[in-house]
């Protein structure tokens, strides 16, 4: 879950020099701070998912899920705010990117969950694999976001 802070300015004049910028810095200093955010949030659970020795199977493959979820849930985030800013060329290209990348995803992450035989540790494999990949796309996203 995240929160929006809002600060207000001391005086009108920090709020006119506040709102000042390109809309594109602001947008980088907005996916700055989307990447940090998800990144605390995911430290938490990696930290409690490998400091808990008092865990079970079950509880572990729910942490591993919600680490997944973090990237995951800004994935989607920056790919609407990319939908908003490319034209469409480079969308359709970006697409197509995209498919190739979710399949490659799928298939390394079933290879992950293959490696337990489909035990309970298979989940939190998967899980964590599907993390890893996802939080790579991330970036790659986050840099396309970055260069417009």
């Amino acid at each position: 879950a995240s929160s929006v802070v809002v600060q207000e300015p001391a005086t009108a004049e920090a709020s006119a020099e506040k709102s000042e910028g390109t809309a594109e810095e602001k947008g980088d200093l907005d996916i700055a701070r989307m990447l940090t955010d998800a990144e605390q949030e995911a430290t938490i659970l990696e930290n409690k998912l490998a400091g808990d020795a008092s865990l079970t199977q079950a509880a572990m493959n729910d942490l591993s899920y919600e680490i997944y979820m973090v990237w995951d849930d800004l994935l989607n985030e920056l790919w609407g705010i990319l939908k908003e800013c490319l034209g469409s060329e480079d969308m359709d290209k970006l697409l197509q990117e995209q498919r190739a990348w979710i399949t490659e995803k799928e298939a390394e992450v079933k290879a992950a969950g293959k490696e337990y035989g489909g035990g309970s540790m298979a989940a939190l494999a998967s899980n964590l694999k599907a993390a890893e990949l996802t939080q790579a796309r991330v970036a790659v996203l986050a840099e396309y976001l970055q260069e417009k």
